[in-house]
């Protein structure tokens, strides 16, 4: 077998057999299309390398910074449960003291209403008393002047200076005993120190009442603080657990479009390889047609040449 490059090939048919021609553009434009083809092929896989090793960075980064996000969200989720909770003990505190502050205003209340009772009862009980026994000793020297003088009337003729002996010693312990305006003198002081004494226990009870008052309210000023420091701690959990839910969407979604991505990847590897093995067996048919022609054009210069030869023998 004989041979001969392409370009001789083609000239040869071209020579011998005009009809071949068309044929062997065809089979030229073939190789050409499958050299162009397997250009783009090459473009087109080192394009889907790029791509893939863009898209693998950005997933990495995305996963990066999403894992960093998920760790702050979750350590000022932790920092914002540690400000509820010293919310919540200091709320707890500040209704204890408000519920001692209540319980001993009443104690106070209470204490207070049975001592002054006690004290009303003590002067009460002193005052009649002390007026008994001035009732007593005032009906004790008008019974002793009574007696008196039955007996110094009765002795007046013959005991004179004993007589009057007798009348000035039972005056002694009338002068010295009280009289109906010490009496009344006493009543008025018991009277004012009762009202100068219930004074001072409302203005002390008033004062307390104040204080209490103000406590209360101080109380109340920081409950409402406290909750509305609660409130807002609450709000920025929800914010935060909001975030949270957000950026576990995002990576989801990242996620799907990532497994989209390798779907479209192994799509297009899949019709690459199958374009490869197209043109693997266009490559072969175009070896083989290329073979026949070198085999038909041997053939047909053998046969020339025997018909020339059986020519010349003739």
């Amino acid at each position: 077998m004989v041979h001969h490059t392409a370009k001789d090939t083609w000239l040869k048919a071209k020579g011998t057999y005009p009809g071949c021609e068309n044929e062997y553009k065809c089979k030229l434009n073939s190789k050409e299309e499958c050299r162009r083809k397997d250009q783009e092929i090459s473009r087109l896989e080192k394009k889907l390398e790029d791509k893939d090793v863009v898209m693998n960075d950005c997933l990495r980064e995305l996963k990066e910074q999403h894992k960093t996000r998920v760790t702050e969200l979750e350590e000022r989720v932790a920092d914002m449960k540690k400000k509820i909770a010293k919310l919540e003990s200091e709320n707890n505190v500040q209704k204890m003291k408000l519920e001692t502050s209540i319980e001993r205003e009443s104690s106070v209340d209470s204490d207070y209403g049975r001592s002054s009772s006690g004290r009303l009862s003590n002067t009460g009980r002193q005052y009649s008393l002390m007026s008994l026994n001035s009732f007593t000793s005032i009906r004790t020297l008008n019974n002793r002047r009574m007696t008196d003088s039955d007996m110094s009337s009765s002795l007046y003729s013959t005991h004179s200076s004993r007589r009057r002996g007798d009348y000035d010693t039972p005056c002694c312990p009338l002068t010295r005993a009280p009289s109906t305006s010490s009496i009344l003198e006493k009543d008025r002081r018991i009277s004012d120190l009762e009202r100068q004494l219930n004074q001072h226990e409302n203005a002390l009870r008033n004062a307390r009442r104040g204080e209490n008052d103000a406590e209360r309210e101080r109380l109340r000023d920081e409950l409402a603080h406290v909750q509305v420091e609660l409130d807002r701690a609450v709000a920025t959990i929800r914010q935060l657990e909001g975030n949270v839910q957000s950026q576990e969407a995002l990576g989801g979604t990242l996620e799907a479009q990532y497994r989209n991505a390798l779907m479209e990847l192994e799509t297009t590897r899949d019709e690459n390889c199958a374009l490869k093995a197209k043109i693997r067996r266009q490559y072969k048919q175009i070896e083989l047609l290329t073979q026949q022609d070198e085999t038909n054009s041997a053939l047909n210069t053998f046969e020339n040449k025997l018909e020339r030869m059986d020519m010349k023998e003739h």
